[in-house]
Order: structure tokens, then sequence, then C-alpha cells
């Protein structure tokens, strides 16, 4: 029966060879032409972006909100004229804003309101070092402690005003980097000095241990994703330029970018799936390896396009600042906020008993028709001639997911008028699915053939 689908599905693929199309969308927006920089940020789900503005003419500064469907931006107000953050954050579930201004760190809600001082403007508090967890409940971030000249890591629970002070270094050691996980309960740091090392601490009760050293390498711009798995950093510094890796908190380590002669700021996605980066264009590359993406094909060499941002849980949501003119928009070539989706996502987590649900996003293909699979691997799939593999193993899972029945739903069908459509898989309500992980995938035709990323989904 396997063989006989296996048949079918490729006569169905081949019959639909064509040139390979992007797939993406790509919305802008900001439109501001005196502003000066911003502080992206994007929700677990992509539902939800927020953002920081200075308006460098006026010295006016306000805080967006832009929601799903249609992210038309709301100001939240209550900010004082000439405030300039440096840094800003937005929660995982989209409902908290925490930033650093004048010596202290705020939060407030993404549904109005004034911003609440939650850390002492006594205490030297560093800029760019502040995380946040999915739910907004607590807050990290490193103190400098000037009597004594060390840095203390310590998590503020943002209700009970209660801190937690997770690690103490002196100033030679220094903190690379850090964050929270998703669920709040473990923090992942990284240290530059004696060597760089990857360390975790249980936030509720534990201890700091040492999870994985990375010696020989010189480590620039660390990220990690919302569960503290997966570090994505560039590293180099040598004649031959940087490159850019991932690391999983085991030590496993993979190469993502061979190395050029510029600096690149990697974002691993919320399920440590995805790296993304501007080098010129966006690009994204499967954090356990594989060859690098060029996923907006805006050709941007020099147009200073800027992923100081964030993406969403599974990488296919992202949220960039560039000079370009990609959708006619922006003639003056001022640096404006644009929303990139890839051609496949999901709504992030799931849980056992639950639906998961693929949105396939093809802007380009109103009315065409798709064919989707699940798989539990990426690898070995078919191939369309000229266009590529289709990034899904042939397994068991695979063959059963052409077979229509009570759990899988939608796994072909048309795409309507503006190139969307959706398939869904119905998790069994069984505890044994927790840690099970698997990847969705879709082909698209017409009026090129888009093959979509396989996008992982972990059960929770």
């Amino acid at each position: 029966m396997a063989t006989a689908h296996r048949g079918v599905l490729a006569i169905s693929l081949l019959a639909w060879l064509a040139t390979a199309a992007l797939g993406q969308s790509l919305v802008q927006l900001t439109s501001n032409s005196t502003q000066s920089d911003f502080h992206p940020s994007i929700s677990a789900d992509g539902q939800t972006v927020a953002w920081s503005e200075f308006d460098t003419a006026t010295r006016a500064a306000d805080h967006l909100v832009a929601r799903a469907p249609g992210f038309v931006p709301v100001r939240l107000g209550g900010l004082p004229r000439g405030h300039q953050e440096a840094t800003f954050r937005l929660s995982g579930d989209g409902t908290t804003i925490a930033f650093y201004q004048g010596g202290s760190i705020f939060v407030r809600s993404t549904s109005g309101g004034a911003p609440r001082q939650i850390t002492s403007s006594a205490r030297l508090v560093m800029p760019n070092y502040l995380s946040l967890s999915d739910d907004g409940r607590f807050v990290g971030y490193l103190v400098y402690d000037w009597p004594n000249g060390n840095y203390d890591v310590e998590v503020l629970e943002t209700t009970t005003q209660t801190v937690t002070t997770i690690v103490t270094a002196s100033a030679s050691w220094g903190w690379a980097s850090f964050g929270i996980a998703g669920d709040g309960n473990t923090l992942v740091l990284t240290d530059g000095q004696p060597l760089w090392e990857i360390w975790q601490f249980g936030i509720s009760g534990g201890r700091l241990r040492r999870l994985a050293s990375m010696a020989p390498l010189a480590v620039f711009f660390p990220t990690f994703d919302r569960r503290g798995t997966r570090c994505a950093f560039e590293a180099g510094a040598t004649a031959a330029g940087f490159s850019l890796h991932a690391v999983t908190t085991a030590g496993t380590l993979a190469t993502l970018a061979a190395p050029v002669g510029r600096r690149r700021a990697p974002i691993v996605s919320g399920n440590g799936d995805r790296v993304l980066w501007g080098d010129g264009d966006l690009w994204w590359a499967y954090a356990d390896g594989g060859a690098a993406r060029n996923v907006t094909g805006l050709n941007a060499a020099a147009s200073g396009l800027s992923l100081g941002s964030a993406v969403s849980e599974d990488g296919s949501l992202a949220v960039l600042s560039s000079r370009l003119d990609p959708l006619g928009t922006n003639p003056e070539g001022d640096f404006e906020l644009f929303l990139w989706r890839d051609a496949l996502s999901s709504p992030g987590p799931a849980w056992p008993g639950t639906t998961v649900s693929f949105r396939i996003d093809v802007p380009k293909a109103p009315g065409a028709s798709y064919i989707a699979r699940v798989a539990f691997g990426r690898t070995g799939g078919p191939v369309l001639p000229g266009v590529g593999p289709v990034p899904l193993s042939p397994d068991a899972l695979f063959f059963a997911s052409g077979t229509p029945g009570s759990i899988f739903r939608n796994m072909s069908g048309t795409l309507d008028g503006q190139g969307l459509g959706t398939f869904h898989v119905d998790l069994p309500a069984a505890p044994a699915l927790s840690g099970m992980a698997f990847f969705g995938g879709a082909v698209v035709v017409g009026p090129a053939v888009t093959i979509t990323p396989a996008v992982k989904i972990v059960v929770r």
C-alpha cells in the first residue's frame, strides 16, 4: 500500500515541474522618514509585532503594536519626550513589553497603560542585557555591582518583585549573552573568558552547570531559542572572515554559513529549528546544518538591510529593517520596518489532544493546487528535477499523512484568492506524544512550483 502511495505522489509531483518560486510575502509596517532606529520584536505565534520609535526631528518617542491579520500599527503613548531606550523586548505571548531606559527596566502591557518601573535607578543595570519569559512574568538582566567590581545576573518576578541572583562573575569574566527560556524555568548564559562556554541555571531552584565549551572559537552575537536548548552565533575574526554556527546545549555544533568578510548577527527561532540573518538580503538555514537559503530575493547587497529583530516560534516570520523599496512604498529609501512571512508557518507549540494547523502562504499562486505531508524527518524526500528535493523523509508518517482520515485533514486542495490555505494534524490525547517532533511541508503549483520549508513541531 505504501508503494502505491509513493507512486501516486511521485507522479503528481513530477507533473508539476516548473521554475521554483520563493513564495514568501513581505509587508511594510512603517512609513516615517524621521525615524532613527527600531527595536522590533515579534510574538511566538507571529500574530503580534511591537517596536519602539524615536523621531529625531521632534524628539518624540512611542511604542507601537501591530496585530494580525492587518498589522495596523497602534500607538501606546505614555513615554516622556526625549525618551530613547537602548533595549526593547516583547514577551512570547505578545502581552508584555520590557524595555531599558535611563538606567532602569520598565514593563508595560501591549493593550495600553502606563509603563511600570521594576528596577531601582540607583543600581547600574546594563542596557543590552535584557530577557523576558514568554508570559512576561520573569525579566532577566545584568547588574554591575560597582563597589565590588562584579556583574550579577538577576531574574525578577514582575508581580511579587522577587529577585533571584543567578550568578556573580568578576569583571574579568563578563557575560557574552543570556536568555530566559520561554517557560521561565531556565536561564542560559554564555561567558567569553577564559573560554567561550554555555551555562544553564534552573530559576526556581537549581545550580549553575556548564553545558558546552566552544574553545578556541571567538564568539559574537549569541542568541538562544525559547527553550534554552540551542544557541546561534558568529565566530571568527580570522583572515578568512566570519562564519555562522549553531550549537546545542549538548555540545553538537553545525556550521551554517561559510566565512565572509563582515559580521552578521544571527537569530535563532523560538523552537531552535532555524537561524535567520541579514547579509544584504534575509537568509535562513536549518539550525542543524544544510544549505543556506536567500528568502527575500531583494538583491540588497548595498541596501543597509539590518536584521536587528526577532523571529517567530517556528522561524517562518521575521520583522526586519531595510532602506529598500521592494513594494514601491519607500521611494525615499528611509529605514522602514518590514514583516516577512515564509511560504509555510504553524501556530507554534502543540500539546496532546490539540490540533496543529499549518498555514500555506504563497501570494503569487492564488487558486493553485497543493499537496501537503508530514514526516518524522526532513531528508531523503522526492526530488523535483529543476526545482529541488521535498524536505520530508519518506517514512511511515509521510505515507500515512497521504491517507484521508480523522487525524490528517486538508492534505490536498486549492489555495484561496490570496494564495492562502491550511492543513491540519489532530494530535491524539496521549501523554506519550510529549516530546515527539515531526515536520510539515507542502508543494504548491503555479505559476511556478513552490516547495515550502519543513516546519518543525515539538509536542510539549
